[in-house]
């Protein structure tokens, strides 16, 4: 089997999509399944480009067009390299996943879509009228003509049922890229250390986080809250505003971290924090985990785990219970919290390496490509 990712772009700052695709085909490559990625290259505005050196990485001249990011350069590609045998495109706002159908289904060509938390209620909120009328124009044909539909947890394939979608859907996670320098993280245990890693914006909630750090009182008074990443200038700016406002002098904005220096400081975390509302499984948690670092996440996110593995707590999205996990935390000593963070990490290694993310997903596609050729159905799932 030969496969094509498409995603609107592999920026290192474009999120966790960029990086679990990432992944993904490297694991995909090194399990003997041929797959390359196609992105507009977004280079010439600046950005890191994770992947652009290696062997099947495909990045076209950035010519977005329009908020919808339409494309010729996609289109151009997709018509000049008809040798794949599945295309998967990921995340669904852009034109970029939506030529991929569309040429896909052109070409009688099954095609999977992964939805990467865009389908969930909180993504809907952000734009929700150029979203409904997308969704209506041009995306409900494309996720129902899908040979299958990718969700990273049971709340995001709900979430998709619940727009009253039929066909099918697999579930399987994010991988995540261990990294080999994870044995040499320093544990810096000697101040009670809480943080917050991932994109700056309202969405993520990080004004509820400052209003439970502040709430906690005594139990984080000799404690640092660590607000890691870049974003949203407004909501950046609110933030810093909030802080002196509750007369804050312990909370520390790292901005935007990556590689080595990001897990560093997540190492030296004694918990992390994901309060934001959410239906996939998304990296940051895991990538604490392994860190060996518990994380205290919201019920709205797909991470029960925390607490059936022992290694964090799965708590309301509000500040009395973000309050409450905090002073649970603060509890905790240093020996404690190491055993969770041990667990954390063993439970991320066993359910979500890269390799065995990407044999589950070698499964599905050898399940797409046997019903392709073996059912009646198969006109279904190529007609445009």
């Amino acid at each position: 089997m030969k496969i094509l990712h498409s995603v609107l772009t592999m920026g290192e700052n474009s999120g966790g999509t960029t990086h679990a695709v990432s992944s993904l085909v490297r694991g995909l490559n090194q399990a003997g399944c041929s797959a390359d990625v196609l992105s507009l290259d977004t280079s010439s505005r600046g950005e890191k480009v994770i992947g652009k050196q290696e062997q099947g990485f495909y990045g076209v001249p950035y010519d977005a067009r329009t908020p919808w990011c339409y494309s010729k350069n996609i289109r151009c590609f997709l018509k000049s390299h008809d040798e794949y045998d599945i295309y998967h495109a990921n995340a669904i706002w852009s034109d970029v996943p939506h030529a991929t159908a569309l040429y896909a289904r052109r070409h009688r060509k099954p095609y999977i879509i992964s939805l990467h938390g865009g389908i969930g209620a909180n993504a809907l909120l952000h734009n929700p009228w150029r979203k409904r009328i997308m969704l209506r124009l041009v995306l409900n044909k494309d996720l129902h003509m899908a040979a299958c539909v990718h969700a990273t947890s049971k709340q995001e394939a709900d979430a998709y049922r619940a727009l009253g979608f039929t066909n099918n859907v697999a579930l399987i996670g994010n991988p995540v890229p261990i990294p080999d320098y994870l044995d040499t993280l320093p544990r810096q245990q000697s101040r009670f250390r809480l943080g917050y890693l991932g994109r700056i914006h309202p969405l993520k909630k990080i004004d509820h986080l400052i209003r439970a750090w502040a709430s906690a009182g005594h139990a984080v008074r000799e404690g640092e809250l660590c607000i890691i990443g870049g974003g949203d200038e407004a909501y950046t700016a609110m933030l810093h505003e909030l802080v002196k406002q509750l007369g804050l002098a312990n909370v520390r904005f790292t901005g935007f971290l990556s590689g080595k220096r990001k897990f560093e400081e997540l190492a030296a975390l004694s918990g992390l924090f994901q309060p934001r509302d959410s239906e996939n499984i998304g990296l940051v948690v895991a990538e604490a985990l392994l860190a060996g670092t518990p994380v205290i996440a919201s019920r709205h996110t797909p991470w029960q785990s925390l607490e059936t593995e022992r290694c964090g707590y799965w708590t309301d999205n509000t500040v009395d219970g973000l309050s409450h996990a905090i002073s649970a935390c603060a509890d905790k000593n240093a020996e404690e919290l190491s055993a969770m963070g041990r667990r954390g990490r063993t439970f991320i290694e066993r359910e979500y390496h890269s390799s065995i993310i990407a044999d589950r997903m070698i499964t599905l596609y050898q399940y797409i490509t046997c019903l392709l050729y073996t059912s009646d159905a198969a006109d279904d799932l190529t007609r445009v």
